[in-house]
């Protein structure tokens, strides 16, 4: 039975815009299990305190925003969180890793029809993937299922078939930070070395220096693409970014030089930390309620969900992000080959607005559970 409602819930997810028919297909699910089960089981105080500041910043969210249908919706995520390590305790081994393999099939292939979709309605050039809002999410939907992959691997050692998929599917997904993240897929990390990482990263440093000066003579029009951030910064300096930010300034004032994707993202960075600074104590420690952001910048998200996350829940909320990511530290510290998730995580946390998905974080949540009692199961 949660075999069928989990492929409901992609099918859902991919194919169709009823956003709000997935949220109840969640509840379902987590009513279900607990009824079923006649149990909620919480096996760790640290879990257990992740579930009360949970609690407590949707309680304090719905009180500042009155916004009764988006705390509804982090409440059902919290059911998730409890109802699904529930289910999966109660199976065997080999049940469990039957439906990871499954799910995981069935997202990689929700993710091709997605793009066949959009080759085949014209309108993949311009970066739509109906039913997601815009390309990044999509690309965040597809690295949300990489917790399975980890799942299937555990019991049958790299999958290289599965691992190029993924790859594949992130960089037609057409968010490039997707298809950068999904790159560490091509290491093995249970058996690289920190020196090993070390020289890479100085490596890959050393390309980027190298790239730098070679676009900068041969294809200045790409090398304003990629590297205008970064002389956006070093142009004006953050006192001046921030002094602009704080009397209004559009991004366009600046000059169409520093027109990029990831530029914007840096002034609404500082547009939005302006503000918090400007704000009282009260909304610096509790934040502004659900969509508190709206306020700030005509609307737009900060594409941070860090940043997101302390306009909207304030410095407790923002404690109580680091704390669980806090936890995933512990947890991969003793599996060496789930690293990538590390990185995976937090650049999307960094760079894209997630959070007010449910669709998305639900789904990380489930397969976040998987990924968890697979490997309870090992120990």
């Amino acid at each position: 039975m949660l075999n069928v409602l989990l492929l409901m819930k992609l099918a859902l997810d991919f194919m169709t815009v009823q956003r709000g028919a997935s949220f109840l297909l969640c509840l379902l699910v987590s009513a279900l299990v607990l009824l079923r089960t006649q149990v909620v089981e919480v096996r760790s105080a640290a879990a257990m305190r992740a579930m009360v500041g949970f609690v407590l910043l949707i309680v304090l969210a719905w009180l500042q925003s009155g916004h009764v249908a988006m705390a509804f919706r982090y409440v059902g995520l919290l059911l998730l969180a409890v109802a699904i390590p529930v289910c999966l305790t109660r199976r065997s081994p080999q049940s469990l890793l039957g439906s990871a393999t499954l799910l995981l099939w069935a997202n990689l292939l929700f993710g091709v029809l997605c793009i066949v979709r959009a080759v085949a309605t014209g309108v993949y050039a311009e970066r739509t993937f109906l039913p997601f809002e815009h390309a990044n999410l999509f690309g965040s939907y597809i690295l949300s299922s990489v917790p399975l992959l980890f799942v299937v691997e555990a019991r049958q050692g790299i999958r290289w078939d599965y691992r190029l998929a993924f790859i594949g599917l992130a960089w037609a997904s057409t968010s490039t930070g997707s298809g950068m993240l999904s790159l560490l897929l091509l290491l093995n990390f249970a058996r690289i070395s920190s020196g090993q990482i070390l020289r890479t990263v100085l490596m890959a440093a050393l390309v980027g220096l190298v790239g730098e000066a070679g676009l900068a003579m041969f294809n200045p029009e790409l090398h304003t693409k990629i590297f205008s951030p970064f002389a956006f910064v070093t142009d004006f300096g953050m006192g001046t970014l921030f002094d602009a930010a704080r009397i209004g300034y559009s991004l366009y004032d600046f000059g169409p030089e520093y027109e990029s994707s990831l530029t914007w993202r840096i002034y609404a960075y500082v547009v939005f930390l302006t503000d918090v600074m400007s704000s009282s104590l009260a909304s610096i420690l509790f934040g502004r309620g659900f969509s508190g952001y709206e306020v700030v910048w005509n609307g737009y998200m900060p594409h941070n969900d860090f940043i997101l996350t302390l306009v909207d829940f304030g410095v407790i909320g923002l404690v109580v992000v680091f704390y669980m990511l806090r936890r995933l530290l512990l947890f991969v510290r003793s599996h060496r080959e789930l690293i990538a998730l590390v990185p995976i995580l937090i650049f999307r946390l960094m760079f894209e607005n997630n959070i007010y998905s449910f669709y998305l974080m639900s789904s990380l949540v489930i397969n976040s559970s998987f990924l968890l009692m697979a490997y309870r199961r090992r120990a």
